[in-house]
């Protein structure tokens, strides 16, 4: 399968925590409790959908500095082009990230720097769009400028939204109704996850829609159809069904190979393969590694 991407890249450090909410230290030791990676939703589903066997092309932005080289090298050790990565911020997003141990809670501190500033030509990128079978268009507002090129040229749009608390918000509405996949998080909800779900099938026409509950799973519907669960799947001592841009991606990936129900259960051990404790090298997993774990896997 061929996918367009349109996402964020980043510098994201990341500082394990005893629990919500951190208690004041003076000095703290967590060894080996801090690490620095190049991430961004728009980055990870690249790599994530390259490790599946999908051709990518991933336009993001970011900033001509220490830590965009890192971006573009992390980029074409991927195998990916790097033909659609301009040098248009002031600086390169960063991102903290406080992870409660083991696993569990985060809290995280976005810092796009100008990136929901600046515009890009789609037409441009035309030809990569026609090229696609899917255009993952995830929320920063440079995306925007490929959602008319894309519904112009009859393809399927996907996207997260990932923390939404309300149908009605202003910045995802345009993400939300012109979507055919869209995925979405809980963790913003106050109401019933249920009636949230009711709420936003009103609003949007997308085909599919997946909620991800963290470690309760997801919670998803298609078009016209009743609500349903998927249980999350563990993979040593992590519990990773919500487990975000590998969520998506792998459900991307293996969505027409499958319905949707069996291409869910394939994404949700795609997420649980990445944020495993064996996955802390930085690598991805295949579709060996999916379907060797999904044999031992009972939803």
């Amino acid at each position: 399968m061929k996918i367009f991407i349109s996402g964020v890249s980043e510098i994201e450090t990341t500082l394990d925590v005893r629990g919500f909410p951190v208690t004041y230290y003076p000095v703290d030791f967590p060894f080996f409790g801090i690490n620095t990676e190049v991430a961004g939703s728009g980055y990870r589903t690249a790599l994530t959908a390259v490790a599946l066997g999908d051709e990518v092309e991933l336009m993001t932005l970011i900033g001509d500095d220490f830590h965009g080289k890192h971006v573009v090298e992390g980029i074409l050790k991927a195998g990916i082009s790097d033909k659609y990565v301009f040098t248009a911020l002031k600086s390169t997003a960063q991102s903290v990230v406080l992870q409660e141990v083991p696993f569990g809670r985060r809290q995280v501190y976005s810092d796009l720097k100008d990136a929901q500033d600046v515009s890009v030509d789609a037409e441009k990128m035309r030809g990569a769009i026609e090229r696609a079978d899917v255009c993952a268009l995830l929320n920063v507002n440079f995306s925007r400028a490929f959602i008319p090129v894309a519904k112009s040229l009859g393809k399927k749009i996907a996207t997260d939204v990932q923390l939404l608390s309300d149908v009605y918000d202003e910045f995802n509405a345009e993400f939300i109704e012109n979507a055919d996949i869209l995925f979405l998080s809980d963790e913003g909800i106050s109401t019933s996850r249920e009636e949230f779900m009711e709420k936003l099938k009103t609003r949007t026409h997308a085909e599919v829609i997946v909620m991800g509950l963290g470690e309760e799973g997801v919670l998803y519907c298609e078009r016209g159809g009743e609500l349903k669960r998927l249980k999350a799947v563990s993979d040593g001592d992590v519990l990773t069904a919500g487990a975000g841009a590998a969520l998506f991606t792998g459900f991307l990936h293996y969505y027409g190979k499958y319905d949707c129900t069996e291409a869910l259960k394939r994404a949700e051990v795609c997420a649980a393969l990445k944020l495993s404790e064996n996955s802390k090298s930085g690598e991805y997993p295949t579709e060996q590694d999916v379907e060797k774990k999904l044999s031992s896997v009972v939803f």
